[in-house]
């Protein structure tokens, strides 16, 4: 592969919200990484909407540099359709503000996996706590956690907001995240209709990155999982069949009242989830059934 058909092949957009400690470590990384792969541009969507000018953090990396700043908090998905719009590269990223990743993090080696495979719209990254050393059951792309310690790429059905790359041709057929989904779920909704699309998810471990989770920005418990519940309820009345969301919604009204110890949690849920299905009844399109056999053949399950 020539240099010349690499170069701005990537566009890396990152989204920061309340994290102004890390960026400095942020950037330091990405200047590292262009010193040895300049073939990206980065794009910073600034969700932060307080007159701050950040552009100080990134200005010195050497590669060009994006400023977005919308005039209000756009949420994840909002705030990732908005980077998209900027991109004009083969390929996007996204990690996390408060994701940084490893050294020998490698982009030549990204493109090469998507060049040789046509159909592979997404690769998923390995997120390690830095304080732990290991993988985050949260944070790993398939239901059968026990594949965490698995150095081996395989196919999957989802991937984490926290640190992905994705072929820019996908959202075109697939359509962008859905803005419904402020803050969660939302990777899980396009992956469904990236699949639907006859793309692919790969887990690759080879890209790394360690997610600081930095607690300034985030959902307080109950708030959390009253969130957590509804987003679920909306995955599946979006994109599944009657059975597996009637299985999304058991598991989960029970799940989510016990994690946040309040009974009353699930019910807040649910109530927020039929206030937005009055108004979003058209989007409910249930993945094909070539699309279940995907996930069965990725020993996965739909309905957690």
């Amino acid at each position: 592969m020539s240099s010349q058909s690499i170069i701005s092949s990537f566009t890396i957009v990152i989204l920061t919200f309340k994290r102004d400690d890390i960026l400095d470590t942020q950037a330091s990384r990405l200047e590292q990484l262009f010193k040895r792969e300049p073939i990206f541009n980065v794009v910073l969507v600034d969700n932060n909407a307080d007159g701050t000018n950040r552009r100080q953090f990134f200005e010195n990396g050497g590669y060009d540099f994006r400023l977005l700043r919308p005039e209000n908090n756009l949420g994840v998905a909002g705030g990732r359709n908005l980077g998209l719009e900027a991109a004009d590269t083969e390929y996007i990223v996204f990690w996390d503000d408060d994701a940084i990743v490893t050294e020998s993090f490698s982009l030549s080696s990204l493109s090469e996996l998507f060049e040789s495979d046509v159909q592979l719209g997404v690769v998923a990254f390995r997120s390690f706590n830095p304080d732990t050393g290991k993988i985050d059951a949260a944070e790993f792309p398939h239901t059968n956690k026990s594949w965490r310690e698995s150095e081996q790429p395989f196919y999957t059905f989802r991937f984490i907001g926290v640190g992905h790359a994705m072929r820019t041709s996908v959202f075109a057929m697939a359509g962008n995240y859905d803005t419904s989904f402020f803050y969660g779920m939302e990777e899980f909704d396009l992956a469904y209709r990236i699949l639907d699309q006859n793309f692919k998810i790969l887990y690759d471990p080879g890209f790394t990155l360690y997610h600081h989770k930095h607690q300034s920005g985030r959902l307080q418990s109950n708030e959390k999982w009253v969130r957590s519940y509804s987003n679920k309820l909306k995955l599946g009345f979006k994109n599944l069949p009657v059975l597996h969301l009637c299985g999304v919604a058991g598991i989960w009204f029970f799940y989510s009242a016990y994690k946040a110890k309040n009974i009353t949690v699930p019910f807040m849920a649910i109530q927020d989830f039929l206030s937005w299905k009055r108004v979003n009844n058209s989007k409910r399109m249930p993945i094909g059934k070539s699309t279940l056999e995907y996930i069965k053949e990725c020993g996965g399950r739909s309905f957690v």
